[in-house]
C-alpha cells in the first residue's frame, strides 16, 4: 500500500449511453499531508475530447487522520460507447504536500446494440436476478430449466448471489475516520458447492479461456 493514494471512485463503473456518472473522491493519507488543496477531476471521452472538468478547494485533515472523504458528487453524463477516463489531480493550495494524481476508468455500454439479443435462453437460477435483467434490459422473457431439452439459442446457469459464511462484529468503533463503523462487521465466507443442474439436451459446451 503506498503512503498516500488520491482514490478516485465511481458509483458505478459500468453505464449506458445518457446514465449520470457519480464520482466520489477520498484520499489515503500516511505522508502528513494537511491544509488547503486543489482537486481538479476531469473525464475524457473515448476519442479523448474533455467530457467535464471541474476544481473544488478541499481540506486534508493530517495530523492522525489517515483516510478521508476529501469531496463527493462529481456528476457527468457519458453519451457514447466505450471507456471513459476519469483523472484527478490534487494540488496544495496553501497547505502541504506535492501533487498527488490517480485515474479511473468507466465502461459505456448500450446493452441492445450490435446483433439482435437471442430469444431462446434459459435461465437456471436459484434467485431470479439474471430473468430479472434479461426482461427488464434486454426485453427477453427467460425459459425456466423445464425447457432445456427445448431447441435453444442460450443456457445461463447462475448459483445466485446468497453466500454461506460466519460474520465477525466487535463493539469498537474505528477512531479518527468519518465512517466509525468501518470494520466492525466481517464477513468470512465458506467453501461450499456453488449449485448443480441436470437434463441438458446433448449439444456443445462454451466456456471462457481462463489459461491466460
Amino acid at each position: 500500500m503506498l503512503p498516500e493514494v488520491l482514490v478516485i471512485r465511481p458509483r458505478r463503473f459500468v453505464l449506458k449511453p445518457g446514465d449520470p456518472a457519480i464520482v466520489d473522491v477520498h484520499l489515503v493519507n500516511e505522508t502528513g499531508r494537511a491544509g488547503a488543496q486543489m482537486l481538479t477531476i476531469t473525464a475524457l471521452n473515448p476519442d479523448g475530447s474533455t467530457l467535464f472538468t471541474q476544481s473544488r478547494t478541499v481540506t486534508a485533515s493530517g495530523g492522525d487522520v489517515f483516510g478521508q472523504l476529501l469531496s463527493a458528487n462529481f456528476g457527468f453524463t457519458p453519451n457514447t460507447n466505450g471507456t471513459v477516463r476519469i483523472t484527478g489531480v490534487l494540488q496544495p493550495q496553501g497547505g502541504t504536500g506535492g501533487v498527488l494524481t490517480n485515474e479511473a476508468d468507466l465502461a459505456v455500454l448500450d446493452p441492445l446494440a450490435g446483433a439482435p439479443v437471442l430469444p431462446r435462453v434459459v435461465v437456471a437460477e436459484g434467485d431470479g436476478k439474471v430473468s430479472q435483467v434479461l426482461s427488464n434490459v434486454f426485453g427477453v422473457v427467460p425459459l425456466d430449466a423445464t425447457h432445456l431439452s427445448d431447441p435453444l439459442d442460450a443456457i445461463v446457469v447462475s448459483a445466485g448471489s446468497s453466500w454461506a459464511g460466519t460474520f465477525f462484529s466487535i463493539g469498537n468503533t474505528i477512531a479518527n475516520t468519518p465512517d466509525p463503523g468501518l470494520y466492525q462487521t466481517q464477513l468470512y465466507g465458506k467453501a461450499s458447492p456453488l449449485g448443480t443442474w441436470s437434463g441438458f439436451a446433448n449439444g456443445t459446451m462454451h466456456r471462457p479461456d481462463l489459461s491466460g
